[in-house]
């Protein structure tokens, strides 16, 4: 085994610059991958200094991965560090130990994020500048960070949760005001995305989450001895409402079909 190490490959470059691609694609596609994070960071790095006339196509190619990707990865970059040099949010303040960097960047690539933030349209179709919130803005971007990764100086849980479907709900609260000063006073993602979301799909979750409760209390019916009289009294309570629902719904289509 001693005589593999005797002959070692070493690729020699005149600096750093020239490592790049080698080093980039090792650690992004390679043994030794790094996370999201590390990634963006490599490659704003590498962006940043090639201004003006770098070519975030050139620095995707070298590190094998997509343009679009690593475009929203630096402008995410640009963004945390915008809201550092501000004083408004620091990675290290995080709630959670783990740094889940796709939500931002995934939530900076939706319209709804974008007209909250100030960045207007054309935001994802140029390549990434520093300062791209408005001062006017810099509030809001406080807010997004901490809804997205939470504080722990402040003893603030993030809302989002996953990303899916969590980046996507707070979105669409962020662009209506009533959800959205339920969601700024109660720190609440689920209160205020049920203030917004349509009565009909309301209705088709609740039911479908009944149905689904009522089938996992019928699963465990042994463990009701009979004791408990106020158990039997929810059980009646849940019987005459399931038959109320289901006598309207019933009426509803017989009217219907009599309708056609």
């Amino acid at each position: 085994m001693r005589s593999t190490f005797d002959r070692v490959s070493v690729y020699l470059v005149a600096n750093r610059e020239q490592a790049r691609s080698f080093i980039g694609f090792k650690h992004i596609n390679g043994p030794a991958k790094w996370d999201a994070y590390a990634k963006a960071r490599f490659a704003a790095t590498w962006y940043k200094e090639q201004r003006p006339k770098g070519d975030l196509k050139d620095i995707a190619n070298a590190i094998g991965d997509k343009h679009d990707t690593i475009k929203r990865m630096v402008s995410a970059v640009y963004v945390l560090e915008q809201a550092e040099r501000e004083g408004l949010f620091r990675i290290e303040d995080r709630y959670s130990t783990k740094f889940n960097f796709s939500h931002l960047y995934v939530a900076l690539s939706r319209s709804q994020y974008m007209d909250y933030l100030g960045l207007g349209a054309g935001w994802a179709r140029h390549d990434p500048e520093p300062n791209q919130v408005p001062r006017k803005k810099l509030e809001e971007l406080r807010k997004v960070l901490v809804w997205i990764h939470g504080s722990k100086e402040d003893d603030v849980q993030p809302v989002v949760q996953s990303q899916n479907p969590d980046i996507k709900r707070l979105g669409e609260v962020l662009v209506h005001a009533e959800g959205r000063h339920i969601l700024e006073t109660k720190g609440d993602l689920d209160a205020a995305y049920e203030r917004i979301e349509p009565v009909d799909k309301q209705f088709t979750a609740s039911l479908i989450r009944a149905r689904d409760n009522i089938r996992d209390a019928f699963g465990s019916l042994r463990a009701y001895d009979g004791r408990d009289q106020s158990l039997l009294d929810i059980a009646e309570d849940v019987k005459e409402t399931a038959a109320a629902i289901y006598e309207h719904m019933a009426k509803k289509r017989r009217s219907m079909d009599t309708a056609e």
